[in-house]
């Protein structure tokens, strides 16, 4: 049987625009995403609840997720099996990996309001020393697509600096 070797997708300029188009996408949109919820959480008093937000949180990232996985696992057999909701399948580690942001996030506002610029300057190194380290050794567990938060915090921690210092004024 002969395959179809030609046209946009053969295309070495393709190829490499789709891998630099990758590598910003999506930490473009963690960055965006960490700015937003710091700028609505100090210049209009949103999130103060943390038990209200991460549930919100968890109504549209968790849900969704499971619906998805569930159509996906029913759909296309032999795809996916029922353990498989642990480790994500497809696009669907995006959601899993948004939700851990959130949720680390929320849950470390309180430390977060008051530290220093240093300190959080440390933090955001911290961070990206752990990916470095843990993605070289493969050390971080894919488990719940922790390896994905591990490696898309830092953009969405240095979204959230972005907004508590004002740095797009």
């Amino acid at each position: 049987q002969e395959s179809w070797n030609f046209g946009i997708i053969q295309s070495p300029f393709y190829k490499q625009a789709q891998i630099f188009i990758n590598a910003i996408a999506i930490p473009a949109f963690c960055f965006i995403s960490g700015y937003l919820y710091e700028y609505f959480r100090i210049n209009f008093n949103k999130y103060k609840n943390t038990l209200q937000f991460i549930s919100s949180k968890a109504k549209r990232l968790i849900v969704p997720y499971i619906i998805w996985y569930c159509y996906i696992m029913y759909f296309f057999p032999g795809r996916c099996n029922l353990f498989g909701i642990f480790y994500s399948i497809d696009h669907l580690w995006f959601l899993l990996m948004l939700m851990w942001c959130f949720l680390f996030s929320s849950l470390c506002i309180k430390f977060l309001e008051k530290s220093p610029l240093i300190l959080d300057i440390i933090i955001f190194l911290g961070f990206s020393f752990l990916f470095i380290i843990g993605n070289h050794f493969n050390l971080l567990p894919s488990f719940l697509c922790l390896n994905m938060f591990v490696l898309y915090f830092p953009a969405f921690f240095l979204g959230i600096l972005f907004a508590k210092y004002n740095v797009t004024d």
